[in-house]
């Protein structure tokens, strides 16, 4: 029996650990090729930019624009992830049958046993890939608002005509220098959108093409038309009051709300940790100064303190996600500081301390390792309870302004529509609760595996 369950999985849990790089890799590829055009153009891009970096680097940084960083980075790891998965297909990479117990893989495979959590887990994992590709999984630009009176309040899954421009022709051959074709490139990439004009109807004649939009019409050549025939785009989630494409601002505001929960809930971990050891190991003095430092701080109503703290300071992406780490940390300080305070009294700390080990060795070796189970469950669930206090910032104005894209401002935006264009607010609304609820549902599960008590059944 124990030599069975040593040897590893099962044959059926084996084929399902198998289809892991299998399934993805397919739809990685599938994505690939779908958006390919923006994919090659995005890592074209890049490799110009870090020659040019190179060879002229002050006419390169002129030239730069903030906004490439989003292609280059969905490009960059869409390749990594794509190599990375047909790696693991190798069969000199097979996981290892025989792997050593250890406490962290059996509370791995506990948790992998929980279907709420593998289930929450995908949701993430679906929002994150979609936040860190969306550059070339969104239709449009989110920002992006052409022929409004066509394209605003459109209702989900509504199609709208659209044909395209002939854009002029590409001078920059051979000879132009790297630096033209870069910018020339960059171009592309930036206003990918700029040549597409919607529309109701086309009615063709010899040498001209009368374009209707609306009750407006527009004759011009048939020459500065790529395609004679109009092609057509669905609006998946609908647009906005601006003409703005919802399902596209939803991708690009999963990157502000996931960035800045994931990064507040480090500031708050990393702070209230170091707090927590400091209190619990020193004790004395140093405790009754940071423990009342942390009760002074939850003396403050939070959403009060968050409110101050960014009418000083102002609401830029890095401001918010310090106010919110800074105003989090006091729990994970008392968690961490409840961890030390048992731990060091156990034999292992004694006997470290009798060897003549240094406070920073014990305390960062063997006290804070042994202390963050309830520290990683803590952060699970601070993740949710960032991006809705983000969100409510965002709904009153006091977050992410307008145009980036935030699943609050969208669901301000929509406040108004609601009788007439429900869409505006309920999708970000629904990605903000499946997200949320996502993460508690981890957090739940970690708490589960790494609590002591709860796997004693006390």
């Amino acid at each position: 029996m124990s030599d069975s369950k040593q040897s590893g999985a099962s044959p059926a849990g084996n084929g399902r650990t198998r289809l892991f790089p299998i399934v993805p890799l397919i739809l990685l590829i599938v994505i690939l090729l779908i958006r390919w055009d923006l994919f090659r153009d995005g890592l074209w891009s890049l490799t110009a930019g870090l020659l040019l970096l190179v060879t002229q680097p002050s006419r390169a940084g002129a030239a730069f624009n903030l906004r490439l960083l989003d292609f280059w980075i969905a490009s960059l790891s869409l390749s990594a992830m794509i190599v990375w998965l047909s790696w693991r297909l190798l069969p000199m990479n097979k996981s290892g049958e025989h792997q050593t117990a250890t406490p962290m893989r059996e509370a791995l495979r506990r948790l992998h046993r929980n279907r709420l959590v593998k289930g929450a887990s995908f949701v993430i994992t679906i929002f994150v890939a979609a936040a860190l590709w969306s550059p070339l999984l969104a239709p449009v630009d989110p920002n992006h608002q052409q022929d409004i009176l066509l394209t605003r309040l459109k209702k989900p899954m509504e199609s709208l005509k659209y044909v395209n421009l002939r854009q002029p022709a590409d001078t920059s051959g051979a000879s132009s220098s790297l630096l033209d074709r870069w910018i020339t490139l960059n171009r592309r990439l930036l206003n990918r959108d700029e040549h597409i004009l919607y529309l109701t109807d086309i009615r063709l004649s010899d040498s001209t093409v009368t374009l209707v939009q609306g009750n407006t019409r527009e004759i011009i050549p048939t020459e500065l038309l790529e395609d004679l025939l109009p092609d057509s785009r669905t609006f998946l989630f609908g647009t906005d009051k601006y003409g703005r494409d919802i399902f596209s601002r939803i991708l690009y505001g999963a990157r502000i709300s996931l960035s800045i929960g994931i990064s507040a809930m480090i500031v708050a971990v990393v702070l209230g940790s170091l707090v927590g050891v400091l209190a619990g190991y020193y004790g004395g003095w140093t405790d009754r100064v940071l423990m009342r430092t942390v009760d002074l701080v939850l003396a403050f109503p939070g959403l009060f303190l968050i409110l101050l703290i960014v009418a000083i300071f102002g609401n830029s992406l890095l401001w918010l996600i310090l106010i919110l780490g800074l105003t989090g940390w006091m729990g994970v300080a008392r968690l961490v500081r409840g961890q030390i305070l048992s731990l060091k009294e156990q034999e292992f700390v004694l006997a470290a301390q009798a060897l003549g080990y240094s406070g920073a060795r014990i305390v960062f070796k063997h006290l804070l390792p042994n202390a963050l189970s309830p520290v990683i469950v803590a952060a699970s669930l601070r993740i949710g309870t960032i991006i809705l206090i983000e969100a409510g910032l965002s709904f009153l104005g006091l977050g992410v302004q307008p145009p980036t894209a935030s699943w609050g401002n969208m669901i301000n935006e929509g406040r108004d529509s609601l009788l007439v264009a429900w869409w505006i607010s309920t999708m970000p609304g629904l990605a903000m609760v499946l997200v949320v609820t996502s993460f508690n549902v981890i957090g739940d599960g970690l708490r589960d595996v790494l609590d002591p008590r709860i796997k004693a059944g006390v």
